[in-house]
């Protein structure tokens, strides 16, 4: 697909409530957009609460 802004950015689909945190993972309310740099800034944030979580469990 062309562009028509080649400097446009790309979108990602996430789980709005991840799915460790009880988000569903089929359910359509819980996906929307997100640009990549906001992607990866929550998907880090997201990593960070499931490992303290799992640390917590021990």
């Amino acid at each position: 697909m062309k562009r028509d802004d080649p400097e446009a950015l790309d979108h990602v689909l996430d789980h709005i409530t991840p799915i460790f945190e009880g988000g569903s993972a089929t359910d359509m309310d819980n996906l929307g957009l997100l640009c990549e740099p906001c992607d990866t800034l929550k998907s880090k944030s997201e990593a960070l609460r499931a490992n303290q979580a799992r640390k917590r469990a021990r």
